[in-house]
Protein backbone atom coordinates (compact mmCIF):
# COMPACT_ATOMS: atom_id res chain seq x y z
CA UNK A 1 0.00 0.00 0.00
CA UNK A 2 1.46 3.29 -0.75
CA UNK A 3 2.76 5.95 2.12
CA UNK A 4 3.45 9.17 2.51
CA UNK A 5 5.99 10.53 4.84
CA UNK A 6 5.36 13.49 6.86
CA UNK A 7 5.04 16.73 4.98
CA UNK A 8 8.01 19.00 6.31
CA UNK A 9 8.69 22.75 5.38
CA UNK A 10 12.33 23.12 5.68
CA UNK A 11 14.87 26.37 5.31
CA UNK A 12 18.00 24.65 3.61
CA UNK A 13 21.87 25.87 2.75
CA UNK A 14 22.85 26.06 -1.13
CA UNK A 15 23.38 22.12 -2.14
CA UNK A 16 25.90 20.66 -4.35
CA UNK A 17 24.72 18.42 -7.09
CA UNK A 18 25.48 15.46 -9.32
CA UNK A 19 22.49 15.29 -11.79
CA UNK A 20 20.75 13.74 -15.54
CA UNK A 21 18.18 15.48 -17.11
CA UNK A 22 16.22 14.27 -19.97
CA UNK A 23 12.54 14.12 -21.41
CA UNK A 24 10.69 10.73 -20.97
CA UNK A 25 7.20 9.33 -20.91
CA UNK A 26 5.86 8.70 -17.85
CA UNK A 27 5.29 4.97 -18.09
CA UNK A 28 9.19 5.32 -18.76
CA UNK A 29 10.26 6.72 -15.41
CA UNK A 30 10.81 3.47 -13.26
CA UNK A 31 13.52 2.18 -15.46
CA UNK A 32 14.86 5.64 -16.62
CA UNK A 33 15.45 6.82 -12.91
CA UNK A 34 16.89 2.93 -11.94
CA UNK A 35 19.06 3.68 -14.71
CA UNK A 36 20.26 7.33 -13.98
CA UNK A 37 20.75 6.62 -10.40
CA UNK A 38 22.83 3.30 -10.86
CA UNK A 39 25.51 5.05 -13.06
CA UNK A 40 25.57 8.17 -11.06
CA UNK A 41 26.21 5.73 -7.99
CA UNK A 42 28.96 4.07 -9.97
CA UNK A 43 30.23 7.69 -10.77
CA UNK A 44 30.50 8.52 -7.17
CA UNK A 45 32.24 4.91 -6.54
CA UNK A 46 34.84 5.80 -9.10
CA UNK A 47 35.66 9.16 -7.45
CA UNK A 48 35.38 7.92 -3.71
CA UNK A 49 32.56 10.30 -2.67
CA UNK A 50 29.54 9.73 -1.07
CA UNK A 51 25.80 11.23 -1.18
CA UNK A 52 25.05 14.02 1.56
CA UNK A 53 21.27 13.56 1.56
CA UNK A 54 18.56 11.48 -0.21
CA UNK A 55 18.21 11.49 -3.86
CA UNK A 56 15.93 13.64 -5.56
CA UNK A 57 13.98 13.85 -8.60
CA UNK A 58 12.28 17.18 -10.16
CA UNK A 59 10.17 17.58 -12.99
CA UNK A 60 10.44 20.70 -14.91
CA UNK A 61 6.97 20.07 -16.84
CA UNK A 62 4.26 18.14 -16.53
CA UNK A 63 3.47 16.76 -19.92
CA UNK A 64 3.28 13.09 -18.93
CA UNK A 65 4.27 12.32 -22.76
CA UNK A 66 7.15 14.17 -22.82
CA UNK A 67 8.08 14.71 -19.23
CA UNK A 68 11.44 16.71 -18.71
CA UNK A 69 13.07 15.00 -15.95
CA UNK A 70 15.71 15.43 -13.72
CA UNK A 71 17.55 12.88 -11.60
CA UNK A 72 19.89 14.06 -8.72
CA UNK A 73 22.25 13.32 -6.13
CA UNK A 74 22.96 15.81 -3.39
CA UNK A 75 27.07 15.70 -2.80
CA UNK A 76 29.43 16.88 -0.23
CA UNK A 77 31.18 19.12 -3.10
CA UNK A 78 31.08 20.44 -6.40
CA UNK A 79 32.14 17.39 -8.67
CA UNK A 80 33.16 16.99 -12.31
CA UNK A 81 30.88 16.07 -14.95
CA UNK A 82 31.15 13.17 -16.96
CA UNK A 83 29.17 12.75 -20.00
CA UNK A 84 25.66 13.21 -19.47
CA UNK A 85 25.95 13.69 -15.48
CA UNK A 86 26.12 17.16 -14.65
CA UNK A 87 27.10 19.10 -11.91
CA UNK A 88 24.95 21.79 -10.50
CA UNK A 89 23.03 22.99 -6.49
CA UNK A 90 19.71 23.30 -5.66
CA UNK A 91 20.13 27.15 -4.22
CA UNK A 92 19.14 27.88 -0.53
CA UNK A 93 15.65 28.25 0.35
CA UNK A 94 12.67 27.12 1.82
CA UNK A 95 11.43 23.66 0.74
CA UNK A 96 8.57 21.23 1.09
CA UNK A 97 9.93 17.70 1.84
CA UNK A 98 8.06 14.56 1.81
CA UNK A 99 8.69 10.86 0.61
CA UNK A 100 6.49 8.85 -1.23
CA UNK A 101 7.01 5.01 -1.27
CA UNK A 102 4.41 3.39 -3.77
CA UNK A 103 4.41 2.60 -7.06
CA UNK A 104 3.61 5.36 -9.78
CA UNK A 105 0.62 3.96 -11.43
CA UNK A 106 -0.92 4.78 -7.73
CA UNK A 107 0.78 8.17 -7.21
CA UNK A 108 -1.83 10.09 -9.78
CA UNK A 109 -5.10 8.76 -7.59
CA UNK A 110 -3.35 9.34 -4.21
CA UNK A 111 -2.44 13.09 -5.63
CA UNK A 112 -6.27 13.95 -6.23
CA UNK A 113 -7.66 12.53 -3.19
CA UNK A 114 -5.11 14.25 -0.77
CA UNK A 115 -6.07 17.77 -3.13
CA UNK A 116 -9.55 16.91 -2.12
CA UNK A 117 -9.35 15.67 1.09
Amino acid sequence: MPRVSNIELLQKREQPTLSIRTRAKVEDLPMLIGGGYGRMADYLKELGEHLSDVPYVAYHNMDMQNLDVEMGFPVPKVLPEKGDIRSGSIPEGKFVFCMYRGAYRDMARRTRRWRAG
